[in-house]
């Protein structure tokens, strides 16, 4: 394996959620950068729509989808 390759490897989205999760959730919680962000929340029933709504430009923000909704 070449080196460039194991690099890439050990750097998954995994490793980082384990590192920096802490850190993002809390600055998720005491700052109003979520609100900025965050465009809607749906729930899982309506998932098979808002890939069309990203089609049409009709997104601005994230679009977060809540299964408990």
């Amino acid at each position: 394996m070449r080196p460039e390759t194991a690099t890439c490897r050990s750097r998954t989205l995994a490793h980082v959620c384990a590192t920096d999760l802490g850190a993002a959730l809390a600055i998720l919680a005491t700052t109003t950068l979520g609100a900025e962000l965050i465009e809607r929340v749906v729930p899982l029933d309506d998932l098979a729509t808002q890939p069309d709504r990203l089609a049409a430009g009709q997104v601005d923000g994230k679009i977060l989808i809540d299964p408990w909704l």
